[in-house]
């Protein structure tokens, strides 16, 4: 292909990623199986080669595929029917645990859940994630760190949410449940830099919360765009967004970073800051976003997209969006792999490569105008067009993604997002500005009335659209892929964009 020409890093990085996606809710066995199988043809091919004395591109390329593919299945076959299979093989076990919250799922009187990052399994140094459920209101907050006897439990995959389809590819391997309060004991503030960054997110929530609520607005929509916190977010404008295709806009994602530490590397190029102290400060401000919003899959790959091409700078190299995209699906994949089976990981490489692919359309300057008065329109449509242009080949190469995930497309898709990307990019500068002058009302409240009227303006768009009957419609059905629930992902979105 010619998208992989003099690219044998992007190449191989992309057929790693595929067959990690393909292969993730396959059986042990059949692993083995395809593993022997490439091996076999990789011999074949490297003897025909010692044969010849010479190795022609097209032998390269298949001896090179091949080893991506072992090594996406060893990887695969390690985590999943190695290590989470053994974490799976103690459910039903009483243990001890000690660990620190990083994400609150639901609390009332008579329940919760959170995810919980645990240390240690009765005594024993462990990293893992679990899913912990509590039959009596609990007041652990994020950054929390706790000790507790619980019972291990599998995800469960029946009923009206699939835990196990939702929580599994994020990394949660396990359930525990506590059934009385007195078996909980709280250890007070973790002192992680996790945690610490973790109750900063929370803490610009709930300062985003209370502004909005001042300016009489909705402040879901906002909290969702900031720091990804969707406790907030109504009900009926993420159904009327689903409804536009336009959720990703509402999703943390690689946009987002790209938008605040862009706008970042802007300002201190116009403060003449030199080229290394600006490059340092971008991987910095990018790893502090990848941090502030919990890793998300989106935020990470963009995140780590734009390290590479900082570092690209210090190593004299030009930046290839193609190797880097790859090459960090891969490396995500590698740390993580369960990544696999993130929807929102998937959707977030292939609506890239859709990006990039609409560069090609849209690379070639339109013919500038003579006439004063005629420019400005001249760029807005220009840049109109363009946000068509690239939400068009964006929806094009998600669409095997969805019709996996859900068998759902929606048609406005593209117009929603040329409506949508405006206001939802002021908010998104907005939010950091209420934040910074909380303490300052004279300041805090115009930005707040202004992002409140941008708010409503997003549900409104959404609203409208959504009267549009029709245009969500299915792509022959869902793939009855093990590792997707539909009903999940549709109602429990995480980021997934671009």
């Amino acid at each position: 292909m010619e998208l992989f020409s003099k690219r044998p890093l992007a190449e191989a990085a992309a057929v790693f990623t595929l067959s990690s996606a393909l292969v993730f809710a396959a059986d042990g066995s059949v692993k083995i199986l395809i593993f022997a199988s490439a091996l076999i043809a990789m011999i074949c091919f490297i003897i025909a080669a010692k044969m010849r004395a010479a190795l022609s591109a097209y032998r390269v390329h298949v001896i090179r595929c091949c080893a991506a593919v072992m090594c996406a299945l060893a990887v695969s076959y390690a985590y999943m029917d190695v290590y989470a299979a053994g974490w799976e093989s103690r459910c039903g076990e009483d243990v001890t645990l000690e660990g620190t919250v990083t994400d609150r799922v639901f609390s009332s009187t008579y329940g919760g859940s959170f995810i919980a990052k645990i240390d240690r399994v009765n005594g024993e140094r462990v990293r893992i994630r679990a899913l912990v459920e509590t039959g009596f209101s609990c007041g652990l907050r994020v950054g929390d760190s706790f000790s507790s006897s619980a019972t291990l439990d599998v995800l469960e995959s029946d009923g009206a949410f699939d835990e196990h389809a939702y929580y599994f590819p994020r990394g949660v391997l396990v359930a525990a449940s506590i059934d009385e309060p007195d078996l909980i004991e709280s250890l007070g503030q973790s002192k992680t830099l996790s945690s610490k960054i973790a109750r900063l997110r929370r803490t610009l929530s709930s300062m985003t919360e209370v502004a909005m609520e001042e300016a009489g607005g909705d402040g879901g929509i906002a909290e969702a765009l900031f720091v990804g916190e969707r406790d907030g977010l109504d009900d009926a404008v993420y159904r009327d967004m689903r409804y536009a295709g336009a959720s990703h806009l509402l999703a943390v994602s690689g946009l987002h970073l790209t938008v605040v530490v862009g706008t970042l590397s802007e300002i201190l190029k116009k403060l003449t800051l030199p080229r290394p102290a600006r490059a340092v400060t971008v991987i910095a401000a990018s790893a502090f976003y990848m941090a502030l919003t919990g890793f998300s899959a989106s935020v990470t790959r963009a995140g780590i997209m734009m390290i590479i091409c900082e570092l690209s700078y210090f190593a004299r190299r030009e930046y290839d969006p193609v190797t880097s995209l790859f090459f960090t699906s891969a490396c995500m994949i590698a740390v993580s792999p369960a990544s696999a089976a993130d929807m929102g990981f998937l959707l977030s490489v292939t609506a890239m490569l859709g990006c990039y692919v609409s560069g090609t359309f849209t690379r070639t300057d339109a013919p500038k105008s003579n006439r004063k008065f005629l420019r400005v329109p001249a760029k807005i449509l220009k840049y109109l067009v363009r946000m068509f242009t690239v939400s068009l080949c964006t929806l094009i190469f998600t669409l095997p993604v969805m019709w996996a995930a859900t068998g759902r497309v929606s048609l406005l898709s593209p117009l929603a997002s040329v409506l949508m990307s405006l206001p939802v990019t002021a908010i998104l500068y907005m939010c950091p500005l209420i934040a910074v002058t909380f303490r300052l009302p004279l300041l805090r409240v115009p930005l707040a009335n202004a992002c409140a009227f941008l708010c409503r303006a997003v549900a409104g768009i959404a609203s409208l659209l959504s009267r549009i009957r029709g245009a969500t419609f299915y792509v022959g059905g869902a793939l009855g892929m093990a590792f997707v629930d539909h009903d999940a992902f549709l109602r429990f979105p995480q980021s997934y964009t671009a």
